[in-house]
C-alpha cells in the first residue's frame, strides 16, 4: 500500500489493520516491510495524536490526615476568608 496521510477515521482503520497483519509477520528491521511497518507506525501515531489527543492530569492534591480525619487544602481566597473570620471572632471574644 502507498502511505498516504490518513485524514479519515476510515482511513485510520485501514492503515492500522495492515499496520497489525504487518506486525504478526515479524518482519526485520531495514527490510522492506520492516520499513513498511515503521511507516505505517508513524502515520497511524500522527493520527491518533491529533485526532485522540489525552489531556496530561491535573496536579495532585496533597491531602493530610489528623486524627483519623481527611482534611482537605482550601483554596487560598477562601482560606483568606476563613482567617479574617477567625479573627473577627477572637476580636470579638476577648
Amino acid at each position: 500500500m502507498d502511505n498516504q496521510p490518513i485524514r479519515t477515521a476510515g482511513d485510520q482503520s485501514a492503515m492500522l489493520q495492515e499496520f497489525l497483519a504487518l506486525k504478526a509477520a515479524n518482519p526485520v528491521l531495514g527490510t522492506p516491510e520492516g520499513d513498511q511497518l515503521g511507516a505505517l507506525m508513524l502515520l497511524v501515531q500522527a493520527y491518533e495524536a491529533c485526532h485522540f489527543s489525552v489531556k496530561p492530569p491535573e496536579a495532585a492534591v496533597p491531602l493530610v490526615v489528623r486524627n483519623g480525619v481527611v482534611l482537605l487544602p482550601m483554596r487560598p481566597d477562601a482560606k483568606a476568608a476563613t482567617l479574617a473570620r477567625v479573627n473577627q471572632l477572637r476580636d470579638e471574644f476577648p
